[in-house]
């Protein structure tokens, strides 16, 4: 009778059992040792030479032009995956293609969307995946303020941007500036004054300017 089994999978791993399962983490062809030791200590090999072939994985890879910052926006992408192979395009946002390289893909509405892409070979069958996340916005600058003041008082100027701005630039028109979200600033001569705030979204690279005049 037969009391243990042990197997050599031919790349430095071994296992105990009769019915074994292994995962092979690299390509190549490997040959596998099953010792089978009876009750009475004797031991007999059966050794399969180059038995089992791991094919690779296809090299799947991507780039994405850039995040969007308006919509509609049209997003490009730049297949850097292995070539004459078989592609699968998840878009995130009902679209899909197998084109190696699919037409620029147009996002309607704001949100953030997986794009997902599955190469396989059709010679071995084997497939791999990447994906990679895209942000899109309609970032828009704004702010309130009195159109009208009087020398020396202050005038409160409040940001009305998207709500994800984190910069902000403010231009008063008489040489004067701020960096801050809600500034007062106070004129010191009567006119009419330009007055220009750009925000940005540093984090994903949005930015949209607004003028409005003050008396």
């Amino acid at each position: 009778p037969i009391v243990d089994l042990f197997w050599d999978f031919g790349d430095g791993n071994s296992a105990t059992g009769t019915n074994v399962s292994h995962a092979y983490t690299a390509a190549g062809i490997y040959t596998v040792i099953l010792v089978a030791v009876s009750e009475s200590g004797q031991a007999d090999a059966e050794v399969k030479l180059n038995y089992i072939v791991v094919n690779p994985l296809p090299d799947v890879g991507f780039d994405i032009s850039e995040n969007g910052c308006i919509v509609p926006f049209e997003v490009l992408i730049a297949n850097t995956s292995d070539a004459g192979l078989n592609y699968d395009w998840d878009f995130g946002n009902g679209q899909s293609s197998t084109l190696f390289s699919p037409d620029a893909i147009t996002y309607i509405d704001t949100g953030s969307y997986v794009i997902t892409l599955t190469v396989s070979n059709p010679i071995t069958g084997c497939s791999a995946s990447d994906s990679q996340a895209i942000v899109i916005s309609n970032f828009t600058a704004d702010f309130s303020a009195p159109l009208t003041g009087c020398i020396g008082s202050p005038i409160q100027f409040t940001d009305g941007s998207t709500s994800l701005a984190n910069s902000w630039a403010w231009d008063f028109g008489d040489g004067q500036s701020s960096n801050t979200s809600n500034p007062t600033h106070s004129y010191a001569s009567s006119g009419t004054y330009s007055v220009t705030l750009t925000t940005q979204d540093t984090g994903l690279g949005c930015s949209d300017s607004i003028s409005y005049d003050i008396n």
